[in-house]
């Protein structure tokens, strides 16, 4: 079996602590890609001990207080799933981390001089151990701070790229950020900046809007993820299935239309000067009908309805065009959808005032960057 010997380099101090951190990940990401965003910090427990599991009787009632029914009228199957949903899991969720976080620790203390290892020494949360060692011998000046922040800042979803690939760049640019300042990034800062870079690509326009995630979650960032990617895993699913269901539909129109022209063919004189006449008239017709009775697919909406992406009031492009003109209300009162609020977040009333990501990540950025 491999050693963390064999490949990483102890670290002596600030002349080696480049190559070292370069070939720690590279170990690291090795054994385990899960294990790396462990040990930066940017995956964290959900809880800090395991749940207790209830008794029959208290998820019975509990789970006829949420369906609004008798306990008699709650099913053994119901139980069996809620304990696996909010215990189990969970705990099972837990297992794996301090796992994971035990590794991390193990691997980063081997990797260290002995003089080294007495900055760490007693420290059980891998995170904070390695907070220390890059605090400590990592060259982190303001140069270095401002070419992380701006990698951070400008890893943006475009409209051709996949979704999994942009939040695997934006989670390592965020990574490498926190190991410069990972007290003054918030996860209400990470999560205006998220919001900042999809809205990049124009269809993700609805998932802005109607996301409103717990701004007060310890995992708020790991929810956000979750979220985005089955949103946009959704949403490109059924656009395929449109394309592919509009391409069919086209097709057998046009052999309909082929077999008319060829029985119309067979036809002599005027007959089939009259079958042409007669065939194009039907054709205007079924295209009116068309028009007037088709569902059209929205982008925004992933579904068919009574209008196109390009008419659509999620559309970034109609918003201006929408508020002039009174369009639909959704486009008017946008904004005062957006996701969630904050208390007490740069706001003279924080308890009434909705969360705006714009101008929290324009206050929190500048702030940010103005004490680094």
């Amino acid at each position: 079996m491999e050693k963390i010997t064999d490949t990483v380099p102890k670290l002596k101090g600030e002349s080696n602590f480049d190559n070292w951190r370069h070939d720690l990940q590279l170990f690291i990401d090795h054994k385990d890609l899960d294990l790396w965003p462990v040990l930066t910090g940017t995956v964290v427990a959900a809880i800090d001990a395991p749940l207790p599991t209830p008794s029959e009787r208290e998820v019975r009632q509990t789970l006829a207080d949420e369906l609004g029914v008798s306990p008699a009228n709650v099913t053994d199957a119901e139980i069996r799933v809620w304990i696996k949903e909010n215990i189990l899991n969970i705990n099972e969720e837990y297992a794996w981390f301090r796992k994971a976080n035990a590794d991390c620790i193990h691997y980063l203390s081997a990797s260290l001089k002995d003089s080294i290892k007495t900055f760490i020494r007693g420290q059980r949360n891998a995170a904070a151990a390695y907070r220390i060692i890059c605090n400590t011998y990592g060259k982190v000046n303001a140069h270095t701070f401002q070419q992380r922040w701006s990698a951070w800042v400008t890893c943006t979803y475009k409209p051709s790229g996949q979704y999994g690939v942009f939040i695997t760049k934006w989670k390592k640019a965020l990574s490498e950020l926190l190991e410069c300042s990972p007290d003054r990034l918030s996860q209400q800062l990470q999560y205006a900046q998220f919001i900042e870079a999809i809205r990049a690509h124009p269809s993700t326009e609805h998932f802005v809007t109607s996301f409103k995630p717990d701004l007060s979650n310890p995992r708020l960032m790991d929810d956000v993820f979750s979220e985005f990617m089955s949103s946009e895993l959704s949403r490109r699913h059924y656009t395929a299935l449109a394309s592919s269901s509009s391409t069919a539909d086209r097709k057998d129109k046009d052999g309909k239309d082929d077999n008319k022209r060829r029985n119309n063919g067979t036809r002599g004189g005027g007959r089939q000067r009259g079958g042409r006449r007669s065939d194009n008239n039907n054709r205007n017709k079924d295209k009116g009908g068309e028009k007037k009775s088709a569902d059209l697919w929205c982008d925004f909406h992933h579904r068919k309805g009574g209008h196109d992406s390009d008419n659509c009031f999620f559309n970034p492009k109609n918003k201006g065009k929408s508020r002039q003109q009174g369009g639909p209300s959704a486009a008017s009162s946008s904004s005062q959808n957006s996701p969630m609020y904050e208390k007490g977040v740069d706001t003279p009333n924080a308890s009434s005032a909705r969360f705006d990501p714009d101008q929290y990540f324009l206050n929190a950025s500048s702030a940010v960057i103005s004490r680094f």
